[in-house]
């Protein structure tokens, strides 16, 4: 029939996430979420597992605040990271974000601790280190074998 108009996308994201539906999309189930209305800062954001960090937070009802390298900011985005500072910019996300981050999750593994974290983080917040990276080995080229690959 011509005159039924056509369905219209009901989702501003092109694809969904599997995890997403652990906490779903209904506002009950946000609201008993115990990051509903936390700010949450998620370090290297860009990675797969921060991705999917964010993804969660998002759907468990957090404000989501992010750093990570710049070639990921328009996919964390769409993955609902409302706040986005590149790594490097520390100085302005130190600034901006004072005092306001409930919970953070390093996906780096800095190894020095980074001071950045506890002047962003409420009292009271909390850190979690998931360190899927290794910040305090240098990378090493692989060796080559005589005659070989």
């Amino acid at each position: 029939d011509e005159s039924v108009a056509p369905k219209e996308e009901t989702s501003k994201r092109s694809f969904k996430w599997p995890l997403s539906g652990l906490f779903g999309n209904r506002e009950e189930n946000k609201k008993r979420s115990p990051l509903y209305e936390k700010n949450v800062l998620i370090v290297g954001a860009g990675s797969i597992v921060g991705l999917a960090l964010v993804d969660l937070a998002r759907n468990a009802g957090a404000n989501v605040y992010t750093v990570s390298h710049s070639a990921y900011m328009n996919v964390i985005r769409e993955m609902g990271g409302s706040h986005w500072y590149r790594m490097t910019q520390n100085k302005l996300w130190e600034a901006d974000w004072a005092g306001v981050i409930d919970l953070i999750v390093d996906t780096v593994g800095d190894s020095n601790y980074n001071p950045s974290y506890y002047k962003v983080m409420k009292t009271r917040g909390r850190i979690v280190r998931v360190k899927i990276t290794s910040c305090g080995e240098k990378y090493l080229e692989p060796t080559r074998k005589p005659g070989g690959l």
